[in-house]
């Protein structure tokens, strides 16, 4: 009997699920249930400002999923998404393993144009105070690097980095979406004197994408993409 139940739930389930993709949205356009939720969301808070790690949390959604969600709908002409410039510091991350050896970078750097409550960060990088710190040496950019910063370095390290390395994206990015809107043309003029800085002077990271793909590549692929400081 129970079985008997059972399949009869899970064939409802389908049918129930059947119904609502089989909805046709505007347009003519065929939508998942999913899909149709999102798009009344939007309907119903036109005003709201909207990032795709709301979507997860709202949705009860992973990453790669909302992505794929996302993505579908913009490819149907459902939805738009627009880039919203932000006045927060540029996060650089770099995980590199060399020889049995890890090195987590997270690096913050004054690319504002007012100051900005990092706390959040500051709290993450005292709770893992105890992990080994790394060395960077002097660098023309060190006046640019915000306290939040941090390089950590042990063998097999990653174990113990990853939790580290989860904690503080989140504390950037809710430090990110809580940031005040600004002017796209000032915001850009500061993160180009850094890109343009980069590009000048080297960097750990810089200095490699010119031995592989040559200086002027590395620019290209700095402006354009990396820090589309350029449309």
């Amino acid at each position: 009997m129970d079985g008997h139940i059972g399949f009869q739930v899970k064939m409802l389930s389908k049918l129930i699920k059947k119904r609502v993709d089989g909805t046709i949205g505007d347009g003519g356009v065929l939508l998942t249930g999913m899909q149709r939720w999102l798009v009344h969301y939007l309907f119903v808070h036109p005003d709201e400002e909207l990032f795709q790690k709301d979507i997860e949390k709202k949705f009860g959604m992973g990453r790669s999923s909302a992505t794929e969600l996302l993505q579908s709908l913009e490819e149907a002409g459902m939805i738009t998404r627009t880039p919203l410039e932000r006045d927060a510091p540029l996060l650089s991350c770099d995980l590199v393993r060399v020889a049995g050896r890890d090195t987590l970078l997270l690096e913050l750097y004054d690319t504002q144009l007012a100051p900005i409550d990092t706390d959040a960060l500051d709290a993450v990088k005292a709770a893992y105070a105890a992990l080994p710190d790394h060395d960077l040496g002097t660098h023309w950019y060190d006046p640019l690097r915000l306290p939040p910063s941090l390089a950590k370095r042990g063998r097999k390290l990653w174990a113990q980095a990853a939790p580290l390395a989860d904690a503080y994206l989140a504390a950037y990015l809710d430090l990110l979406s809580a940031a005040p809107p600004c002017a796209r043309a000032e915001k850009q003029a500061r993160v180009r004197a850094y890109v343009d800085g980069l590009l000048q002077n080297g960097g750990p990271s810089t200095d490699q994408f010119k031995k592989l793909i040559g200086e002027e590549q590395t620019a290209a692929l700095f402006r354009q993409v990396i820090f589309r400081t350029e449309d």
